[in-house]
């Protein structure tokens, strides 16, 4: 129980992430955090 929930929360986490680092990447700011996964 406590697995699935924290692994779900850290996939909810790193998508945040991904999504915020796209967007500054775009911006022009090469500090892209989903680099890796592009």
């Amino acid at each position: 129980m406590w697995f699935g929930l924290d692994r779900y929360a850290l996939v909810a986490v790193f998508a945040g992430l991904c999504l915020a680092g796209t967007a500054v990447w775009e911006m022009g700011l090469s500090d892209g955090m989903c680099v890796m996964t592009h």
